[in-house]
């Protein structure tokens, strides 16, 4: 059976249990590091994984209050086509520096140059630490126009299909606000800081 080609593991895709959804294929280096590192929880034992996560977070922190990123974020949300450049060349490096904080005694030279050179690809890692944590299970609720009773029922219905269909519009708004709110996040809770 085994040595029948319909039965060659190149023919399947396997994934971990802990991604969850199917994920690309990571054949390359860069493409392994960047899924080591998105699923390192599952990848360390528990101690080891709050251990690094907690040096990799204090080490973004004092990046982030040594060259003005807070400033950079504020930029970014007032005027993002001007300062988008700045933002993602951030992004970039943060990136590769997350990675080499967390894994930090596993350095490797070369390493750090294949992951520097492709920075853009392992950007996709990226996570602010420095922004609160909130929980995304919320739920948002929009008005619907008022039943009347003298319309009857096709009047009221029409009325709640068009209701209906702006539904996007409205998850768009909250889309909007919910990235300006993480991007400006960081820089609000400085400000308080400093009150």
């Amino acid at each position: 059976m085994l040595s029948d080609e319909r039965y060659s593991l190149r023919h399947f895709d396997f994934q971990e249990g802990y991604t969850v959804g199917p994920e690309d294929d990571q054949t390359s280096f860069v493409e392994k590091k960047a899924f080591k590192f998105k699923y390192r929880r599952a990848l360390d034992k528990p101690e080891d994984y709050e251990r690094r996560n907690k040096r990799m977070v204090e080490s973004q922190r004092a990046r982030f209050e040594k060259s003005g990123v807070q400033a950079l974020i504020e930029n970014y949300v007032r005027d993002p086509a001007k300062y988008e450049k700045d933002y993602i060349n951030l992004v970039k490096s943060e990136a590769v520096s997350q990675y080499q904080d967390y894994f930090q005694t596993d350095k490797d030279e070369i390493e750090t140059l294949v992951l520097e050179q492709n920075s853009v690809f392992f950007s996709t890692v990226f996570e602010n630490w420095q922004l609160a944590r909130r929980d995304s299970s919320s739920f948002q609720t929009f008005p619907l126009p008022k039943w009347n009773n003298e319309l009857g029922f096709w009047p009221n219905a029409v009325q709640y299909l068009a209701e209906f269909s702006r539904i996007g519009e409205h998850v768009a708004q909250i889309d909007t606000n919910a990235t300006l709110q993480s991007l400006s996040q960081s820089s609000l809770v400085s400000q308080n800081k400093k009150q």
